[in-house]
Parts: C-alpha cells; structure tokens; sequence
C-alpha cells in the first residue's frame, strides 16, 4: 500500500514541497503523506522524500535514510542490498553519497523515473511524474538499481536471475518434494500477519493460495468478484465450502462497473482493454478488503507462466516441441512484472491495500522453470496443463476437485468482459440498442476517452 516520492538534485529549490505538491496528491490514495528532506554535507537540502502508507511508521534522519519498502510498508532497514529472498521489495538509501534505489527480482512492485539536467525525480506510479507535466517516464526494471550523485544517474543490475536449466534427472515426485518445501517457506512471510485476504476465483491457484494462508495467517478472508451467472460465481462458492473459509463476496453489474472505470484506468495507468477488464475485478477486491479492514492481500498470479496454464502453451508444445515450450515459460515469466504485476498491484493498492505474491519466491520460480515441460503439459489428459502444480497443490492437501479444475481467463470467468459492454450501452445514449457485434468494436474507444478525462493516455 505504500507510495515513495523522491526528488533529487544538486541545485534543490529551496520549496520543493510546493513542486511536489500535485505529485503527492495523485498518490493520497495509498494513504497519508511523511515528508522529509535530506541535508547535505555543505548544509544544503540535497533531496525531498514523500512516503505515503497506512501503516504507522517514523525513522531517524541522522545518518541519511535507509528504507525497505514492502508489501507490509515501509520500515528502517540496515541492508546494503536486496537479495533474490526479496519479494516485493524497494530499497531506497540517501547518504552523503546520493541516492541509491534497488528494485527486487520479482518485479511485483513498479518504479519509475525521470532524469534531466542534474534532476532525479523517482515514483512508485507514473501519475506522480505526470502530475508536474513530465511525459518522458522510464521504469526501473527488476534486479536494477539506480545510482543518483546529485549530477548524474546510472542504472545498473544488482543482482542477476540464476542461470536456469532444465534438469531432466529429476523424478517427478523430487520435483515435488522440493517445490512444496520452497512454496511453504514462501506463504510463511504471513505468518505475523494478523490478517489477509485472498483474490479468489475458485481455481486451483487461488484455491491453494488460500489453503497456504489459512495455515500461516490468523484470520484469512476470501474476496471474490464476479458477474451473476458466471463461471466464478459457482466456483468460488463451491471451492469457499470446501475449503471452510469465509468468503466476501461483490456481486458485478453494469452500474458498478460503470462508476469505477475512470478509478480503475486511473489506477492501473493505462486503457488497454485487456487490462482494464482484468483489473477491475482486483480494483473492486481491494475495495472490499479496505472496507473490511484488511490491509494485505495475497495473489495466486504465476503458476500459469511457471506450470504452463495457457490454451497457446498446449499449442507451443505440440507443434514445436518440449524445449520450445520450455523457453517460451521463461520468457514469459521474465516480462509477467511488466504483463501482469504491475497492473494487478496499483488496481488493488488504489484502495490502500498491499498485494503479495507468494507463487514469484525466487527459489521456487527457479525450480518451477527447470522442470521439463513433459511435466506440466499432456495433451491426453484433463485438465491437460500444470499438470504437476495439480499434483503439488493435492500434496499439500487442497481438495482433488479444487486441484482439477481447469483454467479460464479473468475476464472471462468473472464475467467482467460481458458486464463492460453492458456498462458501454446502458450508459452512453449513441450505443443503446447495438448489437454485441457493434459494441465489440467501440469499447477501446470508450475506455481512451474515459482515459483522457481522467489524464491517463
């Protein structure tokens, strides 16, 4: 839930509050602002830092600053570094030396920049540099840091992914083994969480997201979204009574999804249809946990780019091979923070609430990818994908009929992507009465003008 600001520069104005002012406010939904301003050794206010969170949180600026910034807030740290333990994570660290700003591996939580003339201005949102008319905005990629001396910035990579190889020796059962050892160790970051909340659809990711975190977090609440009728608001409900946890449930229907789609586009800082009809689900989830008083969320997203979960992975590996297939999920989960993440995290953290990813541990990524693709794909069977992430998840007890269910895509089995065209015709006059056809090609349409009035292009 916590946004960071930062303005950097050798010749800091003597206000820079006053410039920041409407960057602050385009992140006041994260929660209230914590100023501070560093000095540098010649007595000059060398960078200004915004922090905004929930949480209740103070630290010491005699030495300069040493932040971690994760899914459960920010917090005075004393690490040098990020390591690939790091989920979630941002380091930022001031001294007499400049500005340092390290990204973790996993890439769930964005950050952005813009450099000019001897000026460094970093945001955990591009609304933030938009907000003081800078269009120019570049994304610290994960594993990078960003090295500022208050002249020039240099962008380098702190820590490298571990070189990957398909190990062909390994039983399936060992492979097992080790994943459900690597996966438990990763929801156990819950376990001083007094609650949390769980995106749920009743599939055999979330559905085992929720069975981890019951074991690790006090109280654990399902959030489910979905449009009458479809295919989650049978599942959820379903998987819910079988795994005997509460569930919250927030029922779509033309009028909701009309009135939070300029939030939703705000929030995710794009009109990309896709993308909008995949957050606003997560949108309305973290809304329904904000007012329940939650303040983490955890998100089953992964096991499709790791376990080959997509219709077009079955396609990959019969018509070009295991190897092809095999390359092609590392390639997808090297660029799931830029397709996925950062999208999933600013819909749900336009509530104030905190996403965490349990499934994106780097230890268990790494294992998941060098499982051979045989492992995760039989044409004959069915389900025919993740074929062994199904038998992970019946080995650390989730129901078979939860672990078998097959996969359907977000906008789809919520029914967000029928209720959309429905919201489009119920509420501008000139597409009342089209057909679906019709309304098919207006929708990108619709969604860049409601980007547009809300200042998001």
């Amino acid at each position: 839930m916590t946004a960071l600001l930062l303005y950097a520069s050798a010749k800091l104005m003597s206000a820079p509050l006053e410039f920041l002012a409407s960057s602050s406010k385009s992140l006041e939904h994260r929660g209230p602002e914590t100023a501070y301003s560093l000095i540098d050794q010649e007595g000059q206010v060398s960078s200004f830092i915004i922090i905004r969170s929930n949480e209740d949180w103070s630290v010491s600026q005699d030495d300069g600053l040493n932040i971690l910034i994760n899914a459960t807030g920010p917090k005075k740290c004393i690490l040098d570094t990020l390591n690939d333990d790091s989920l979630g994570a941002l380091l930022l660290r001031i001294d007499s030396e400049g500005v340092s700003m390290q990204r973790s591996l996993d890439g769930s939580k964005p950050v952005y920049y813009h450099m000019d003339k001897g000026s460094l201005l970093i945001a955990t949102e591009k609304k933030a540099i938009w907000a003081v008319g800078i269009s120019d905005i570049k994304s610290l990629q994960p594993g990078h840091q960003l090295i500022f001396n208050g002249k020039s910035a240099e962008i380098t990579r702190y820590i490298s992914p571990s070189k990957i190889s398909i190990r062909r020796n390994v039983s399936r059962e060992g492979f097992i083994r080790t994943l459900s050892e690597t996966l438990v160790h990763s929801f156990e970051r819950l376990q001083d969480i007094s609650e949390c909340g769980v995106l749920f659809s009743g599939g055999v990711d979330s559905s085992l997201a929720a069975l981890l975190t019951k074991q690790f977090c006090d109280e654990t609440y399902l959030i489910s979204v979905f449009a009458e009728d479809s295919h989650d608001s049978v599942a959820s409900r379903n998987a819910a009574e079988r795994l005997g946890v509460p569930i919250q449930k927030l029922v779509l229907n033309p009028d909701i999804v009309w009135d939070c789609l300029g939030d939703v586009i705000y929030a995710i800082e794009t009109t990309n249809r896709m993308d909008v009809e995949i957050a606003i689900p997560f949108y309305l989830a973290g809304k329904v946990a904000s007012q329940l008083g939650i303040k983490l969320v955890v998100s089953g997203q992964g096991p499709d780019e790791l376990f080959a979960g997509y219709v077009r992975h079955v396609r990959i590996y019969e018509e070009r091979g295991a190897e092809a297939l095999e390359q092609q999920l590392m390639q997808d989960i090297s660029i799931t923070h830029e397709a996925n993440l950062e999208r999933d995290e600013k819909a749900i953290g336009y509530n104030g609430v905190s996403t965490i990813f349990p499934y994106l541990d780097q230890h268990f990524a790494r294992i998941a990818l060098s499982i051979p693709a045989e492992f995760k794909i039989n044409p004959d069977e069915t389900p025919n994908r993740k074929i062994i992430f199904r038998e992970l998840a019946m080995k650390l007890g989730l129901d078979p009929v939860l672990a078998m269910r097959p996969k359907r895509a977000t906008q789809y089995s919520s029914g967000t992507r029928k209720v959309l065209l429905n919201a489009i015709s119920d509420n501008i006059e000139e597409y009342q009465n089209c057909s679906r056809k019709r309304l098919e090609t207006v929708v990108q349409k619709v969604l860049d003008k409601i980007g547009s009035d809300v200042g998001v292009f």
